[in-house]
């Protein structure tokens, strides 16, 4: 007589099988990599989860088949592969500079520029002219992370005046040259610029529209 066979349920296939797909809904919920959350996100239409699934896989596909077609080019020849490009012919555009200089204060221009604003000499009045001295050294040399110096005049109305001009008025000329593979035929243009470090110059910069001070 026939007799079927029985038909076995192992719980520890079953859990096995459970815990993968935990996993993997769980790896989907909590990584960072674009568009697997989508895929185990709850409440979402089976027909959305396959169209994600399939994005993700494609696009896994991809960059594993980019990455190991370069792989195997390398191996081929790898010599050709680092010389391919001749870095000789290359034209590129000469990236932005920022020159901060110690000194921030022009000697020659200090005492016209104290005189111009408080009709103040070293010979008609030495202790005023030592006093703003000393608010032109703290406002040139002053940057985002070293503002106590203010303190000593921050009560004196005698002192309401252009900070930003009276920067620029004793920047030192900016003396630094700057070289590429290609000749600069026309030299550069160094703006005065504020940074959180305080007054620099700089060159090539997108940010000039927003930082410069002149």
């Amino acid at each position: 007589m026939f007799s079927p066979q029985p038909q076995y349920n192992s719980p520890h296939n079953q859990g096995v099988v459970d815990g993968i797909i935990s996993g993997c809904k769980s790896f989907c919920l909590q990584t960072s990599i674009h568009g697997f959350n989508h895929i185990a996100a709850p409440k979402r239409h089976w027909i959305e989860r396959l169209l994600w699934l399939v994005a993700v896989a494609t696009a896994v596909w991809g960059v594993v088949d980019i990455s190991l077609g370069q792989w195997q080019r390398y191996r081929e020849n790898p010599t050709v592969v680092t010389l391919e490009k001749d870095f000789r012919t290359w034209h590129y555009t000469m990236p932005a500079v920022t020159a901060c200089v110690q000194n921030r204060t022009n000697q020659d221009k200090l005492q016209n520029a104290i005189k111009s604003r408080w009709n103040v000499t070293p010979e008609s009045h030495p202790t005023k002219y030592l006093y703003y001295r000393r608010f032109v050294d703290v406002v040139t040399s002053s940057d985002l992370y070293h503002l106590e110096g203010y303190e000593e005049f921050a009560n004196d109305p005698d002192l309401n005046v252009d900070l930003f001009e009276l920067v620029v008025e004793l920047m030192p000329e900016q003396r630094v040259k700057l070289s590429t593979a290609e000749q600069i035929t026309t030299p550069p243009k160094w703006t005065p610029v504020m940074t959180e470090v305080g007054a620099c110059y700089t060159v090539n910069s997108l940010a000039i529209t927003d930082v410069a001070l002149v």
